[in-house]
């Protein structure tokens, strides 16, 4: 009888690891979607007042340092992945750079949009939600600028290839505007 227990306690075991296995993959899932409609939600509800600040030096309206940092915390409170994800800036400076970048870059403000995106999220500058910021930044960016948003595909995955460099320029900019953007695998 005792080698019975023995021998079935393998199986509790082995359906303790799957439910936590599909706690996982349910997770990544409901990441994806809650994300996107998190994000979707904190950009149409972001008022214009409290977005508009004293930078406009031209017809361009970019975001100031303390709107991004703002705009991180809201995140963070709205999309909590991770039990560790906590508001905290590392990198002012990565900031400031990110929209100053954004600023002298030339073209049209879908350009712009992709600089902020990219260099944001590059100079990893906050503790958590970088990917999240940066994208939010960019759509409020838009948004505020005129332009309609609405990106196809996985945000999350397509987030994560302009992370880890998968996309060029050009290819982010035409995301951006709403067209399809390769799907990104890992080579």
């Amino acid at each position: 009888m005792r080698s019975k227990r023995h021998s079935s306690s393998h199986g509790p075991r082995k359906v303790v690891c799957r439910k936590v296995s599909h706690f996982r993959s349910s997770r990544r899932k409901r990441f994806g979607e809650d994300h996107e409609i998190a994000l979707r939600r904190i950009i149409e509800t972001k008022s214009r007042a409290d977005m508009t600040g004293k930078n406009r030096k031209s017809n361009v309206w970019y975001p100031s340092a303390s709107v991004l940092i703002s705009l991180n915390d809201v995140i963070l409170q709205e999309v909590n992945v991770s039990r560790h994800d906590r508001h905290d800036v590392w990198r002012p400076e990565g900031i400031q750079e990110a929209i100053e970048k954004s600023r002298s870059q030339s073209g049209d403000i879908y350009d712009k949009a992709t600089t902020l995106l990219v260099e944001l999220q590059g100079s990893h500058p906050f503790k958590s939600g970088n990917k999240r910021t940066a994208f939010a930044a960019a759509s409020i960016f838009l948004t505020e600028n005129g332009k309609a948003t609405s990106m196809k595909g996985d945000i999350s995955k397509t987030m994560q290839g302009i992370r880890e460099g998968f996309y060029t320029h050009e290819e982010i900019k035409s995301w951006l505007k709403g067209n399809e953007i390769r799907e990104f695998k890992r080579s």
